[in-house]
């Protein structure tokens, strides 16, 4: 489901990794999954941009310093990269 996801969005022609709980087991309410996915990277909070629909997953990922973006919609989200200087 994910790699269809991925797939067919064409999410990986401008994300650059995607540390995924059904690959790494870990929920995203689980602070845990963050810090996975930023060792893995290699990468500090403040370099990352976390989008997800779901406010509480966004909410974990900020009280970890990670940029977040909560998307409700195409255009917000573009708006939000676009004031981070991604857009």
């Amino acid at each position: 489901m994910t790699v269809h996801r991925i797939s067919t969005f064409r999410l990986a022609d401008f994300i650059d990794s995607f540390v995924c709980s059904c690959f790494v087991h870990h929920c995203k309410l689980d602070e845990t999954i963050f810090r996975v996915a930023l060792d893995l990277l290699q990468v500090s909070p403040g370099e990352t941009v976390y989008i997800d629909d779901r406010l509480m997953f966004t909410d974990v990922a900020r009280g970890l310093g990670i940029r977040s973006i909560h998307h409700l919609d195409y255009e917000s989200t573009r708006d939000s990269l676009a004031a981070l200087g991604l857009g």
